[in-house]
């Protein structure tokens, strides 16, 4: 039996967060934190992030004309922010209106992952649309309401 190289620390951590789906968890609850620093004071006083979801973070802005502003800067905001985390946790921004919580950021909510029972018994339970498109959709929102409850 040959014997395997020594592996330190980060590696073993880092496999082990990979194989956990947790490493993309703790980027999440990374964003929260450090929005203020990498959007500057003017835009974190006027947006809230609220959920990062498969890269991409839906953001709240106070109005219309915030939601248009920063989605011309969406762009540069975006590298701001995986600069700031150090790595491209953030892939799309989307803002929309929404209300604005006052004082420090808190941490993003996240949208948990439906389970593999989940995914089974939705593809049951819609297996019977004929539609392909249709059926698909149906599996997407049935997928996401389970989470949602699964959450509360």
């Amino acid at each position: 039996m040959q014997r395997k190289e020594p592996k330190t620390l980060a590696d073993v951590l880092a496999r082990a967060l990979r194989h956990a789906n947790l490493k993309s968890k703790i980027d999440e609850q990374a964003v929260g934190p450090v929005w203020s620093q990498a959007v500057g004071p003017r835009i974190a006083a006027n947006t809230t992030p609220q959920v990062l979801r498969g890269g991409t973070l839906v953001v709240h802005a106070r109005s219309g004309t915030w939601v248009s502003e920063l989605s011309m800067l969406s762009d540069e905001i975006r590298l701001r922010l995986n600069r700031t985390l150090g790595r491209g946790v953030v892939a799309e921004l989307k803002f929309v209106i929404g209300p604005i919580s006052a004082g420090p950021v808190p941490l993003i909510r996240t949208v948990p992952e439906p389970t593999d029972d989940d995914r089974r018994e939705v593809k049951a339970d819609a297996a019977p649309i004929a539609d392909d498109e249709l059926r698909a959709q149906v599996e997407r929102t049935m997928l996401r309401a389970r989470a949602a409850r699964r959450k509360r």
